[in-house]
């Protein structure tokens, strides 16, 4: 077995993507890849490949939890895990969870979905409007509350003591 070390070019802290390791490497079974953690300090990660199956047989990083494959291993604690045994909400998870997803996103979401689904009938058209217009008026509260904030901030960095 041949070791090489990897270097993963990545801005999402924290994760080993298959993708971005395999063009970095030749044929090998074993690797170290360096990582940066959340606080910016790298890490040094052994990575074996392992066999998954998927209608033929192609090579996956193992986790070192379950020793199952994977595609993406999230970086804990100097071990390399899956989602299995490192659950870690996607992006889209995470936003869908915010507040912010809640008010503004889940009215864009539904004006989206009643647009995709064809011909509309009289009661859609209607109803529709009526979301487009709550999503505008949500809209221009945000940005009436943004345009207060940053007259606040010049107010202040205006009155700096020189």
């Amino acid at each position: 077995m041949v070791r090489t070390v990897a270097t993963v070019l990545s801005f999402r802290p924290n994760e080993i993507r298959l993708d971005e390791v395999a063009g970095q490497l030749d044929d090998v079974e074993q690797f170290d890849v360096l990582v940066l953690d959340d606080s910016g300090r790298e890490q040094v990660i052994a990575v074996e490949y392992g066999p998954k199956w998927g209608g033929n047989w192609r090579k996956e990083m193992q986790c070192h939890g379950c020793v199952g494959t994977a595609r993406v291993l999230h970086v804990a604690f100097g071990m390399a895990l899956c989602r299995k045994c490192w659950p870690v909400p996607t992006a889209i998870q995470t936003h869908k969870n915010s507040a912010r997803w809640r008010g503004e996103g889940a009215l864009l979401d539904e004006v989206l979905r009643s647009v995709r689904k064809g011909k509309p009938t009289r009661a859609a058209r209607r109803a529709r409007q009526r979301l487009a217009t709550k999503l505008i008026g949500n809209s221009l509260s945000n940005a009436s509350q943004v345009i207060e904030r940053v007259a606040r901030l010049i107010h202040n960095v205006d009155n700096l003591p020189r």
